[in-house]
């Protein structure tokens, strides 16, 4: 195996906080693009902005493991 060819993994902080400002930016666009009562909004945001993050993660370990 070369060693030489690994791609840097970095901290855990690094990819946590790349998740949750992926999460929040994708948020705000959920929530500015639907209408209707207040509620039914921020849940819509609120699920959106949790699956972008499981994405964010998943993308970046999966990077990792390749």
């Amino acid at each position: 195996m070369n060693f030489q060819d690994l791609q840097k993994v970095e901290q855990a902080n690094f990819y946590l906080d790349l998740a949750f400002r992926n999460a929040r930016k994708h948020g705000e666009k959920i929530y500015l693009a639907h209408s209707g009562e207040q509620s039914s909004r921020v849940r819509k945001t609120e699920m959106e902005k949790i699956r972008k993050f499981n994405e964010t993660i998943r993308d970046k370990m999966e990077e990792i493991i390749k």
